[in-house]
Order: structure tokens, then sequence, then C-alpha cells
């Protein structure tokens, strides 16, 4: 059974409301809001809007509960681009995103059915574990706007990037349970991995290898290609799935880019 990103906020602010959700970097401190603060944000913004016209994503917008401070304006994934885009869903409008034949209008099935395909390809995380994923990047990009359909949806931990060119020092730190990717950004996600396994606690305690930063059981691969056998090799050798966006249909324009003959 499919659910809308804005059914699957209701029902994580009516199950666990006071879990942390979004997470936003503020200097050297992160800032998060709940499910009980994003789901009532994202309504008063839809009623604010008046179903009219899309509200601009990443304007100012007023400030949002969580843990210490919150709100605030900036650029890119920010609190406020999120929240406005799903009082956007809310309202009824549609999502409008860029594709190699210009813009594409998705609908609130249409974002359900991308966050079921993305659930499809992931492994399982362990028992008891909830996702976390570091997203970055435009909403209109169909990678990004698959992937925070799928994290709202699943209630994954969502740590939002102003640019992807943050993501993967942020996931580093951050020790995600899924990472999104081009292939040249997973191949450095492999050099990192391998720095932490070389690391000298390893060392000492001969401790077995096992998933790459202790979690992490799913790369995805956001553009068009494979990744070189020693990549493959070296996840799948360490229990970490492989998967490509492009395989569950919903980033049909990733196929598309870079072949002449589409």
């Amino acid at each position: 059974m499919t659910q809308t990103p804005v059914a699957g906020l209701r029902d994580h602010a009516a199950q666990t409301p006071e879990d942390p959700w979004l997470f936003r970097r503020e200097g050297w401190n992160w800032r998060w809001i709940s499910f009980r603060a994003a789901a009532a944000d994202a309504v008063l913004a839809a009623l604010s809007s008046g179903g009219g016209a899309p509200l601009p994503l990443g304007a100012e917008g007023r400030g949002t509960r969580g843990g210490g401070d919150g709100g605030g304006g900036g650029q890119g994934l920010s609190f406020e681009a999120v929240l406005q885009d799903l009082a956007c869903q809310a309202a009824g409008q549609p999502i409008v995103l860029s594709g190699p034949d210009g813009s594409v209008e998705l609908s609130a099935d249409d974002l359900a059915a991308a966050a079921a395909a993305v659930a499809g390809l992931l492994r399982a995380a362990t028992s008891g574990q909830r996702d976390i994923l570091v997203l970055g990047g435009a909403l209109d990009d169909p990678a990004t706007r698959v992937l925070l359909s799928w994290a709202t949806v699943a209630g994954a931990a969502l740590l939002l990037e102003a640019g992807s060119g943050n993501v993967l020092g942020t996931a580093v730190w951050a020790r995600p349970t899924v990472f999104a990717g081009t292939v040249e950004e997973i191949s450095r996600l492999r050099l990192a991995a391998e720095r932490q396994e070389r690391g000298w606690l390893r060392r000492r305690f001969r401790r077995r290898v096992g998933l790459p930063f202790g979690r992490l059981h799913t790369v995805l691969v956001t553009d068009c290609g494979s990744l070189p056998p020693e990549e493959e090799s070296f996840w799948r050798e360490r229990g970490v799935a492989v998967r490509f966006l492009p395989q569950c249909g919903i980033a049909w324009y990733i196929s598309r880019r870079g072949d002449p003959d589409a």
C-alpha cells in the first residue's frame, strides 16, 4: 500500500510526535524539528497559502519549533522549503520537476509511487533502527524529490544541506543508513569508509569489517552508468546493497541524460 508524503507526515506526527525529523546545520550546531512541529507548521503554511499559487521554496519564513532554536530562511533545502512544499501538496497543488524535455508536473499519487519505489530498492535497516539520510540539492531535481518523498513517508531522520557539495562530508560525520550520490561521490565515500576501517581502534581490537560507518546498508547511485567492479565489490563485501534510482522507474531523466539515442 502506497502513502503520500503528507499522509506519512501526519501518521508520524500522531504516532511519534516528539521524535526529531528534520535537521539543519547552523554553524557548529544542528537544529531540529519534530514530526509534530513539522506537521503543525505545514498545516499553518497551507492555510496561509489559501490554496492559491505555490509558496516560494527557500523563502524567508516564520520560525519553526525544535531542538534549541529553529526556523530562519536560507538557500537550498531549508526547514521552510520542505514545510512549504508539504503545504503545497496538502493544498492539492502539483509538484513541478525539471526534466530533460522541460517541466513535468507530479501529483500526490506520483509522489506516493515514488516513495514506494525507493522503499523497494533499499535493504532493510537493522531491527528497531531508524533510517538516516543526508539530502541536499533543489526540490525540482527528480532525484532529490524522490528521496525526500521516501524519507517523509518512511519517517527517516533527514539532515538537510543547503547544497549537494556538502552532502558527502556531512554523511561521513552523521553515519547514515542510506547514502545517495553520483558514481564519483560514492567512490569518495568508499575512501572515507576505508580510512575509518584502518583506524587505530579497529587495528588494536581487530574488529571484523562490517557495515561501513557502523550502519550504512544501502548506497543509491543517482547518475547513469554503473559503478566500477572494484567499487561494487567493496560495498557488497561489507553487506551494503548497491542500487540505481533508474531501476525503480521514477528517475527517468537519469536514464535519458547522457544517452544520445534516448
